[in-house]
């Protein structure tokens, strides 16, 4: 067991300490870590935590224990290959519920963890010194707002997925192809049917009816709320020539 590092060159994460509600006696601290092992197999393990100092001493019984108090499973698929030397690590949190000291600040936090066998108890490796120099005892609140809707600037800038294909759509609708968008609903269907209409060359309507239909067709179809999923331009009608 080790610091999931933040880097490549060992540094520890800094950790937040959670009031879950403005009268609680105690904090939160959620504390990044990995364990190791040499090949990806399935392992039952049961970690017995220690945090040295003040922090948890005479804790109540009803007040919560460390986690993960029980006993759980890594299996072959959760391993991942060490980016910085050898074996196989498994990321996971560990939250730490101490007291706010009141005499001085909460500044660090030591740890002694030992991993042991699920089954026979035994220990998986030596015990494990963990310590964190850094912890923000007043983390500020994060709010996120989502918009509306996606920009087509933004789509085109950075384009996921199906959005990378706008390009053979264009090709096959300037070669008279029809073309089909399947998604469910809100998955950025008419968000991408805008950049195409707006890379179109814009001819006259006479010269290109076809081209002109699709796209008109594509847009009215993926923007409407009573959409199923499906947007379809029927095919090139005949031309006289």
């Amino acid at each position: 067991m080790d610091h999931n590092w933040t880097d490549a060159s060992g540094s520890r994460a800094v950790l937040s300490a959670v009031r879950r509600r403005e009268d609680s006696p105690f904090v939160e601290i959620a504390a990044p870590l990995v364990l190791e092992n040499a090949r990806p197999g399935t392992v039952g393990v049961r970690i017995d935590w220690q945090v040295r100092g003040k922090l948890r001493e005479d804790w109540p019984e009803d007040w919560p224990e460390i986690e993960p108090s029980e006993l759980f499973v890594v299996y072959p698929h959760d391993w991942r290959p060490n980016p910085n030397g050898t074996g196989y690590l498994h990321s996971f949190t560990a939250s730490f519920p101490v007291r706010l000291p009141r005499s001085e600040q909460l500044t660090r936090l030591d740890v002694t963890a030992t991993a042991r066998d699920a089954e026979t108890g035994k220990p998986l490796s030596d015990s494990k010194s963990l310590r964190w120099d850094e912890i923000d005892a007043h983390p500020q609140a994060i709010s996120v707002e989502w918009a509306d809707a996606t920009s087509p600037d933004y789509v085109k800038r950075h384009p996921i997925g199906p959005q990378e294909r706008v390009a053979t759509l264009l090709q096959r609708l300037r070669a008279g192809s029809s073309v089909a968008v399947i998604a469910p609903r809100r998955f950025g269907k008419s968000t991408r049917s805008v950049p195409i209409d707006r890379r179109f060359p814009q001819q006259d309507d006479r010269k290109q009816p076809d081209a002109q239909c699709r796209l008109r067709d594509i847009e009215s179809r993926l923007s409407g709320d009573e959409s199923d999923g499906v947007c379809s331009c029927p095919p090139p009608r005949p031309r006289a020539r």
